[in-house]
């Protein structure tokens, strides 16, 4: 279940003692918790605060939409992904000047479809113990979003290496010179 929705280049490993941490290689970086623990834990608090709440669909669609235009906008400052030299993808942050290794966009997309699961799961709820209501969930944006991006991805980066090929002499790491790949680290093993 642990190794089920970890982040690129994360891997569960146990120490001497038997006790999981996760790893992740291209960072050379451990942690005791799940890289994701806060996007969970938020999710959590967010499913206690809307069964307080006195409309809780709407809620959980003012929360959606909310997570949705932040994704937007997120969104807009990324572009990518490029390939580096060694063949691998990044990422370049037009706000920071800066590129990284993994996709920004997926803690965004986890987010939209946990929040979007919770509002799948009121309706769910709602429909089972009201039979009267005629409760219908929304469908998810998150997943068609998701795919529709990674076909969008896949096409950049087959365009990206059939101008790479075009281009005889010239080398490239996408289509600005300043969008470097992030400096490779020091892998430990």
């Amino acid at each position: 279940v642990l190794r089920r929705g970890l982040p690129e280049a994360w891997t569960i490993q146990a120490d001497g003692g038997g006790r999981a941490y996760f790893w992740n290689q291209k960072a050379g970086e451990s942690v005791w918790t799940h890289p994701d623990h806060d996007v969970h834990s938020a999710i959590i608090s967010l499913h206690r605060k809307c069964a307080k709440q006195k409309a809780p669909a709407a809620f959980l669609q003012q929360v959606l939409a909310k997570l949705q235009d932040q994704s937007d906008e997120e969104k807009s400052r990324w572009s990518g992904p490029y390939l580096a030299e060694h063949g691998e993808r990044y990422w370049f942050d037009k706000k920071k000047q800066e590129s990284i290794w993994h996709d920004p966009r997926r803690r965004d997309y986890l987010r939209l479809e946990l929040v979007s699961l919770l509002v799948a799961d009121f309706y769910d709820h709602v429909s089972k113990h009201d039979p009267d209501i005629q409760a219908s969930a929304p469908t998810s944006p998150s997943q068609q979003q998701e795919q529709e991006q990674q076909q969008a991805d896949d096409l950049a980066l087959e365009q990206q290496k059939q101008q790479e090929h075009e281009e005889v002499g010239e080398e490239t790491n996408g289509p600005d010179p300043h969008q470097q790949p992030p400096q490779q680290q020091q892998q430990q093993e």
